[in-house]
């Protein structure tokens, strides 16, 4: 009889060993759950607020009936426009590249 209380309070201590690592394991994958919603809200956040620059290569002879339309561009973004660019400004837009039609638009 003794032997048999003793084999069911082996088998109550086994069982609250497993629920208590079923519990860790639980708390555990809540917390890296926790972590990938904070990763995908700092992603999200990087992407609403993300400002970057522009690298643009334009061979100065080729692209002149552009640059006007690219320079409104670039001054409508804020950024910082190189002079050898800025020269251009005033240059006579292709008829593709009227500076009316040249607007930033939001991503």
């Amino acid at each position: 009889m003794i032997s048999l209380l003793l084999l069911l309070l082996q088998l109550q201590l086994l069982l609250l060993r497993l629920l208590l690592r079923l519990l860790l394991l639980l708390l555990l994958l809540l917390l890296l759950l926790l972590l990938l919603l904070l990763l995908l809200l700092l992603l999200l956040l990087r992407a609403v607020f993300a400002c970057g620059a522009v690298l643009t290569f334009a061979p100065a002879d080729y692209d002149k009936e552009c640059a006007p339309a690219l320079v409104k561009i670039a001054l409508d973004a804020g950024q910082v426009v190189p002079p050898w660019l800025l020269k251009y400004k005033s240059t006579k837009a292709g008829k593709q590249w009227k500076v009316a039609n040249a607007v930033l638009k939001a991503a």
